[in-house]
C-alpha cells in the first residue's frame, strides 16, 4: 500500500515537473522576458545615463576637431 501512495506521488510530482519544464521552455522560445516596473525603470536610467554621456562625448569630440583646425591655420 505505501509503495502505491509513492508511486502515485512521484508520478504526480514527475507530470508537475515536466509541466514546468515545458512551460519554461515555451516561455524562453516566445523570447517575452518578464520584467518588473522597477526593473524596467532602472534600466530606462541606465539608458538616459549613456545617451547622455555619449552626447557630452560628441560635443567634447566637436571642440577638440575645431581646436585641432584651428591650431593647423
Amino acid at each position: 500500500m505505501f509503495s502505491l501512495i509513492l508511486a502515485i506521488c512521484f508520478i504526480y510530482s514527475m507530470h508537475k515537473l515536466g509541466k514546468w519544464v515545458l512551460n519554461w521552455i515555451n516561455d524562453d522560445l516566445n523570447g517575452q522576458p518578464q520584467f518588473t516596473p522597477e526593473e524596467i525603470v532602472q534600466a530606462e536610467t541606465i539608458l538616459t545615463q549613456i545617451q547622455i554621456e555619449m552626447d557630452a562625448m560628441e560635443a567634447r569630440r566637436k571642440l577638440y576637431d575645431e581646436a585641432l583646425r584651428k591650431n593647423r591655420n
